[in-house]
């Protein structure tokens, strides 16, 4: 059986748009391949604070990846957790902010405030 673990590598692509960009780099790096022997995957953006990117993970980028692992993982869970460090507001306050409720509805992905969690 092939190994298909991730090795201690680091893939760059040069930046043309979220849509073109995103596959092309992700096949790069075999994520769909190994993806496909977990029950689950959970994508961890970086949504500390409400702030627009780059501090925080680009929706349209976390999109994109969701689009291209569910060519692989058609029955399986996807989650995307995240527990923002704010103390005024919650985490799914940051996700509506943000743009990744959006995500919730198009995929119907499980968004998991992973402060309480």
């Amino acid at each position: 059986m092939e190994d298909l673990t991730i090795k201690k590598s680091v893939f760059s692509q040069r930046f043309l748009s979220w849509e073109k960009t995103t596959p092309e780099l992700l096949e790069k790096s075999n994520l769909g391949k190994i993806a496909v022997s977990y029950e689950r995957v959970i994508i961890k953006p970086n949504l500390v604070e409400i702030l627009a990117p780059p501090i925080t993970t680009p929706v349209a980028l976390v999109d994109n990846l969701i689009n291209y692992l569910l060519n692989y993982l058609p029955a399986k869970k996807l989650i995307v957790g995240e527990g923002c460090g704010a103390t005024n507001y919650t985490t799914l306050h940051a996700f509506k902010e943000l743009g990744y409720l959006a995500l919730k509805e198009k995929y119907q992905v499980e968004l998991v405030d992973l402060n309480t969690a």
